[in-house]
């Protein structure tokens, strides 16, 4: 540290030089930065090698989840999981088969309504089928539609047979006052739709008949399947409009305080309108390629005593392809749809796999399917979900976490979830098991 020192000498400034060493402070602040200077690219190199380390560790967790759904496999593969497993619930998977779809059979197959939708495969030489379906009839009755289509070997005809309930796109009744007077609701469209299962799918579509009004005074027919209006109520209550090939139907009017039917919407019918002060509700739109509207709501006229009826839903539209035909109003009940693929025999739609297996819900394991078939094979999130006889959906995944607890492995847990219960097994597969490298 350089230091000057002033004189006065007879009019002369003179300035002369003193030294002196850093003070203690000035030391350590130096020290600091220097070791702070050094350190930081330590640090990053440090962190770098880290890293790497844990990198590896990573990649040769993955390596060893990857050996182990191999071995899983390989297991799988050469049935040492069945029988002689040791685990009651592996045992079995020997005497499996792949769970496939039906074959539409060659000649009539006929599928009646079960309220969930049905498929088939085309077998190969099939070309074309010839499709007739009939819409449900809640209260008015459903439409027929009839025409074919080209196909080819494997595609996959998913068919969706209406109901009377309301199943495949009916509208919802209105409620009414008092509450026994609740509109009916429309029959839903029986439709056959191809190698997929939205509403953009559909080749053919027979229109469901719309629901009736309810209650009191002269309510409401419901419209006929194939676009039929739903009938006014004897009093007040307005019948909704049956869908087109363009739009779906518009709601009925609504009476007084009583709410207006829905219009329909895209394949669904509207829901029908609710009734006010001795009002009967008014019946939903039925089901189609556009569904019908709601009908309007009844309400309290005294000319109409004791009760004034909703009036009735719309019937859904119906669609065939080019060439096919429609008929409205000719069927009663449920729905039903008709696949002929030419050649004879076959018929009934029924599942004809060999041996199957899946999961029981009662206790996890894995058993044989009946004779008379298996339960539907529904894919659900990361595993596969098995439908029973009651609809429920049992799942069961697989997962594979390899690890490094002090030397090489890897676990397999297999989960079983049904019912709102959860089972798991798992299996620890070490050195012993793999050749490790």
């Amino acid at each position: 540290m350089l230091k000057f020192k002033c004189q006065n000498q007879k009019g002369k400034i003179i300035l002369s030089k003193m030294t002196r060493g850093f003070t203690l402070i000035e030391t350590i602040v130096a020290i600091a930065l220097l070791s702070a200077a050094v350190a930081g690219p330590l640090t990053m190199a440090i962190k770098s090698i880290s890293n790497a380390s844990v990198s590896q560790d990573q990649l040769t967790a993955f390596y060893l989840a990857q050996e182990a759904i191999e071995y899983v496999r390989k297991v799988r593969d050469d049935n040492v999981l069945s029988g002689n497993s040791g685990s009651d619930w592996l045992d079995g998977l020997d005497e499996c088969v792949l769970v496939d779809m039906p074959l539409c059979n060659s000649g009539i197959t006929t599928f009646d309504y079960t309220g969930t939708a049905q498929e088939c495969k085309i077998p190969p030489g099939v070309t074309s089928v010839e499709i007739t379906a009939y819409g449900a009839a809640p209260g008015g009755l459903g439409g027929m539609a009839k025409g074919t289509i080209s196909v080819t070997s494997n595609d996959i005809l998913h068919v969706y047979v209406g109901g009377s309930s309301g199943y495949n796109g009916g509208g919802n009744g209105g409620s009414g006052v008092p509450t026994p007077a609740h509109g009916g609701n429309g029959g839903g469209a029986s439709d056959v739709r191809l190698n997929g299962t939205n509403f953009s799918d559909r080749v053919l579509v027979a229109g469901g008949g719309g629901g009736g009004g309810a209650y009191g005074s002269k309510p409401g027919r419901g419209g006929s399947g194939g676009g039929g209006d739903g009938d006014n109520a004897g009093c007040v209550g307005f019948g909704g409009m049956g869908g087109t090939l363009l739009s779906g139907g518009v709601g009925g009017k609504g009476s007084q305080n009583g709410t207006p039917g829905v219009p329909g919407n895209g394949g669904n019918g509207g829901n029908g309108g609710n009734g006010w002060y001795d009002g009967g509700g008014g019946g939903g739109g039925g089901g189609g390629y556009y569904g019908g509207g709601g009908g309007g709501s009844g309400t309290y006229d005294g000319s109409c005593w004791p009760y004034s009826g909703g009036g009735g839903g719309g019937g859904g539209s119906s669609y065939v392809p080019s060439g096919g035909t429609t008929q409205s109003g000719v069927e009663t009940g449920n729905g039903q749809v008709i696949i002929d693929a030419g050649g004879s025999g076959g018929g009934g739609g029924k599942k004809t796999n060999k041996v199957g297996c899946y999961i029981d819900a009662r206790d996890g394991k894995v058993d044989q399917c009946p004779e008379t078939g298996c339960p539907v094979l529904n894919k659900v999130g990361d595993g596969y979900g098995y439908s029973g006889s009651n609809g429920t959906i049992y799942t069961r995944t697989v997962k594979i976490d390899g690890t490094l607890n002090g030397g090489n492995e890897a676990r397999v847990n297999v989960e079983v979830k049904w019912n709102g219960r959860f089972g798991q097994k798992s299996m620890l597969l070490q050195d012993n098991i793999f050749n490790w490298r």
